[in-house]
């Protein structure tokens, strides 16, 4: 099973539709994000995505990443914090956000 922290995460993400992820998703993404998101305990994180052009492989990617990167990189103390500039504000992004 997927961390529960991350699949939410994952899933509450707007698409530009207006729907969430969780709500776009279908069968074969929800499994992907199983396997991506499961914890490192269930084995190594090794994934070659088979999927057809244009079945959100990029966005499901990019999600994917974001949602283990908030959700489990460790903090580095001993490094200056990383400034990123956005060119559009995140509640751009997810309506939820701006809350």
């Amino acid at each position: 099973m997927a961390d529960p922290d991350a699949l939410a995460l994952l899933g509450g993400l707007v698409l530009d539709d207006g729907r969430t992820w969780a709500e776009a998703a279908q069968p074969f993404q929800l499994a992907d994000a199983d396997a991506a998101l499961a914890p490192p305990e269930r084995g190594p994180r090794r994934h070659y995505w088979l999927r057809p052009r244009g079945a959100s492989k990029t966005t499901d990617a990019a999600a994917l990443a974001l949602a283990l990167l908030l959700t489990e990189a460790p903090p580095a103390p001993d490094r200056t914090p990383m400034r990123w500039t956005p060119t559009r504000p995140v509640s751009s992004w997810t309506p939820s956000a701006g809350s």
